[in-house]
């Protein structure tokens, strides 16, 4: 028999594989000139955020006990939902210096509030009824119906 058997080719075969990787580690490990970066070695920005608590209570001082969603474009326009005893008491809104509802009247309750902007908010709530606020009055704008 004049060649190699199949364990000395595979033998072979082994080594340069083994060689191979060992070529490609040293060449990407040595192609990377920038240091990595792991946490707290950037700075993300802005850290200078102030927390206050603060109490939602309605005009005939009856504090409210659930608020819903709570979403706001400003320091100075948030807008919270929830259980407000009446309809015209569950969008309250807070202006930077206090609290107020009642201004706004639905049919249903609401139950969500997100928006895009100060005159660009929505309100969704019972009934799959969605009310768009445009800086000065809410206005139904979409409503689910049964088929």
């Amino acid at each position: 028999m004049g060649g190699a058997t199949h364990w000395e080719n595979s033998g072979e075969n082994m080594k340069a594989i083994l060689l191979m990787l060992s070529l490609s580690f040293l060449l990407i490990s040595s192609s990377c000139k920038n240091k990595i970066v792991g946490p707290g070695n950037d700075a993300p920005g802005r850290r200078d955020y102030v927390w206050e608590v603060d109490t939602v209570v309605s005009p005939t001082s009856y504090p409210y006990k659930t608020l819903y969603r709570l979403w706001g474009s400003s320091p100075t326009d948030v807008w919270a939902v929830g259980a407000g005893g009446d309809l015209n008491s569950s969008i309250f809104h807070f202006d930077g210096s206090g609290w107020t509802t009642g201004k706004y009247s639905l049919v249903y309750g609401p139950w969500c509030v997100y928006g895009f902007g100060p005159n660009d908010i929505y309100v969704g709530g019972g009934g799959g009824r969605i009310w768009r606020f445009d800086g000065t009055s809410f206005r139904e704008v979409a409503a689910l119906a049964k088929d």
